[in-house]
């Protein structure tokens, strides 16, 4: 009997796009699924539309709860998920007709615990982009583990929705997605997952479309508290690169510089231009653990001069200069 797949589904103030992604899974041939749905707390026609799909179909497990935000809702969602492997779809998403029979084909050869394939990403009507290539069919555990150190295999472990997880791994090891962390939560649930060296397989082939969405939490323009936020993300981040490396080498902290110093304080410098106290923000951050490990181990790159000028400004907490050159006028 081929495996039943719980797909997991947090819904939140996405009336344009929800009815289309539920088409587009439960539309599939494959017909071994369950649809997990999750309405957390949404303000708009959202929970009608979710209702209506729900007493149509009983295939549809839906639960309407207060929000809490989509690290909660995907928790809830793996608590009420009853299948043999559990898929994340975003609810402004759609997956590719025939994508569950791919899925299906690749675990009848390989029942591994994770399974990983290619999407791409849609911004609006226009732009499309494919992600990734994947050079080889599987990762080793000496693999894995170079992934961890290695700065070009970072994008490796960017987003949930492109990853198959077999539920009794997920429970054995008591992985969950972070609540107290809104930002990057999707990064660290792969790192999580990955740490524990998982049986897995990857698919050359492109099955989901990422509707990037001008309104999600991930375009707004300030997020209050992302600061402690990133804080909070760096500490889970070495709690779980100690299950890889008890002893983190010097290149381990080399590509962990590189992610927090470059990627993680060009998010927060852009954030900060509409803090009402910037320079108190600019401050706690700095004084944080993450700077105060990570700058021993930063290699500067003078080949772009602003944004090496704004992170000396930064390491030598000279704030007031970084807010200027972040001004908008």
């Amino acid at each position: 009997m081929p495996y039943k797949i719980s797909i997991i589904i947090p819904v939140y103030n996405t009336e344009i796009y929800i009815a289309q992604c539920l088409r587009s899974i439960l539309d599939q041939p494959y017909s071994n699924l369950e649809v997990v749905l999750i309405n957390d707390g949404s303000t708009d026609r959202s929970p009608g539309i979710c209702e209506e799909f729900a007493a149509a179909d009983n295939r549809i497990v839906y639960r309407s709860i207060p929000n809490q935000g989509v690290s909660n809702a995907r928790n809830m969602g793996l608590q009420l998920a009853t299948g043999d492997y559990v898929l994340f779809v975003d609810s402004d998403d759609a997956v590719d007709p025939g994508c569950l029979n791919t899925i299906a084909d690749a675990l009848a050869d390989n029942a591994a615990d994770v399974l990983t394939f290619k999407f791409r990403r849609q911004f609006g009507d226009d732009k499309v982009e494919n992600f990734p290539d994947y050079k080889t069919d599987t990762l080793s555990h000496a693999d894995i583990a170079a992934y961890f150190s290695n700065v070009d295999c970072l994008p490796f472990f960017w987003y949930v929705v492109r990853r198959l997880h077999k539920l009794a791994f997920l429970k054995k090891h008591n992985i969950q997605f972070s609540t107290d962390i809104t930002w990057g939560e999707d990064t660290l649930f792969n790192f999580e997952v990955f740490s524990y060296f998982p049986e897995n397989r990857m698919i050359n082939k492109v099955i989901y479309t990422q509707h990037v969405n001008p309104a999600s939490y991930t375009t707004q323009r300030y997020k209050k508290n992302l600061g402690e936020n990133f804080i909070k993300h760096y500490e889970k981040r070495i709690e779980i690169q100690k299950r890889v490396n008890a002893a983190i080498d010097q290149r381990t902290w080399k590509n962990l510089s590189y992610y927090y110093i470059n990627h993680v304080t060009d998010l927060f410098f852009n954030n900060i231009k509409a803090s009402p106290h910037p320079v108190s923000e600019l401050k706690r951050f700095r004084d944080s653990v993450v700077f105060q490990e990570l700058f021993k181990f930063y290699q500067y790159n003078f080949s772009n001069r602003k944004h090496t000028l704004k992170l000396l400004l930064f390491k030598y907490k000279l704030y007031r200069f970084i807010t200027l050159a972040h001004s908008d006028k």
